[in-house]
């Protein structure tokens, strides 16, 4: 064997010759200024940064050896001398720490900024929405890919290793981070911004009008059912994010299906913030963006300004596109029939007084128009020809 001086170890021939017939063919390792060699048939570096943890002793067929963890997968070579074998493990370790050292030196002032990140959402000053927060996660994977996934321990000064630490479970559980700074942020806000959220509206809002309002991320979503708010939630959202300088007015756009709506936005916002904002119904926006693009005002259908042929054009869609679908024909069925009126049979009511006086309550007619007594007299008159003539087969006529 050669001794440790050269940097080099290697097993004994007759080791050599056993192992070779339970496949380990390493028979030699040495140790370089940036890693490992093996040598087998041929030889093959290891550099240190593929090192994925700490060197150790290992054992196999009764045989001393080393295992080298790696980020490809464990490294062995067997069939050395016990006392050489863990001197060279030392050696290994103690180049591999020097090399992690000087790793996180050449980064330290990434780690440090990354670090400065992480305890500001300690206590966010704005909602860490999550177009905020990744640019920081992805940084930090990228960061921390040029380390060790086994960090040695006692090796870094204690508050290197903190902020270390600090970043790893950062990218480790972002959510989870980011979750517990989105609840800090909101208590701080609420009690901040309690005059705001209570005189913005003629009413003060609700929690979960204040929480809809102070979410700030790439996208929120809301549901609410009618009288439930939802105007005063986007009157308030929209002064919130001028009064919070988040955003300026003319950055700001709300958008309503019906021209009313769009206009009472505007001026609730207005009279309450004291600034204008673009308040536009779907079709205006459209409207405008064709005839930025065009350079001139879009062709309308003749649909578009005539009730009659709009009527026109809805029953072409009902009868030509949908109803020849036997799921949407059905499903279109079923929303004409029980939306409007529930179904009860007869042995629903005590008496069958009250069962007429709740089918004349409703007045029952069929998609013709045609009047009937009864639902089931309904359903009957809706079936198409083709179940009318399943019907009559079943049925034996």
């Amino acid at each position: 064997m050669n001794n440790l001086s050269n940097r080099e170890i290697s097993r004994s021939k007759p080791a050599g010759a056993i192992l070779r017939l339970f496949g380990e063919s390493y028979r030699a390792i040495s140790l370089t200024d940036v890693g490992l060699r093996l040598f087998a048939g041929s030889s093959k570096d290891v550099a240190f940064s593929e090192l994925s943890g700490p060197s150790k002793i290992s054992k196999k067929l009764g045989f001393t050896g080393i295992s080298l963890p790696c980020k490809f997968g464990e490294i062995r070579i067997i069939g050395l001398q016990r006392a050489m074998a863990l001197d060279f493990v030392l050696a290994i370790n103690s180049a591999w720490q020097t090399r992690f050292i000087r790793q996180v030196e050449a980064i330290e002032g990434e780690l440090q900024a990354l670090s400065e990140v992480t305890e500001r959402l300690q206590q966010p000053k704005r909602y860490p929405s999550a177009c905020l927060v990744e640019p920081f996660l992805a940084r930090a994977t990228v960061i921390l890919e040029r380390l060790p996934d086994t960090i040695p321990k006692d090796v870094l000064p204690r508050g290197q290793q903190a902020v270390l630490d600090q970043i790893m479970n950062f990218r480790s559980a972002p959510e989870a981070l980011r979750r517990s700074a989105i609840d800090a942020f909101l208590a701080a806000d609420a009690a901040e911004m309690k005059d705001f959220f209570d005189t913005i509206e003629s009413n003060p809002l609700t929690p979960e009008q204040r929480l809809a309002v102070a979410t700030d991320e790439d996208a929120t979503l809301v549901l609410a059912g009618a009288g439930s708010g939802k105007t005063s939630v986007i009157v308030a959202k929209a002064a919130y994010l001028i009064e919070r300088h988040i955003r300026q007015p003319g950055e700001i756009l709300l958008l309503a299906f019906g021209k009313g709506a769009a206009e009472e936005m505007a001026t609730r916002i207005e009279e309450r913030a004291g600034a204008k904002v673009d308040a536009l119904t779907f079709h205006a926006l459209g409207n405008s963006i064709i005839r930025q693009v065009e350079n001139g005002a879009p062709a309308l259908a003749a649909h578009a300004s005539d009730d009659k042929l709009f009527t026109v054009l809805l029953r072409e869609i009902l009868f030509d596109d949908i109803a020849k679908q036997p799921a949407l024909a059905n499903l279109l069925l079923k929303w004409f029939t029980e939306f409007y009126w529930p179904y009860k049979s007869e042995w629903d009511f005590k008496t069958t007084d009250e069962y007429y006086q709740y089918v004349e309550a409703h007045e029952l007619r069929t998609l013709k128009g045609d009047l009937v007594k009864s639902f089931e007299e309904w359903e009957i008159a809706q079936l198409a020809p083709h179940e009318w003539h399943r019907i009559r087969i079943r049925a034996g006529l």
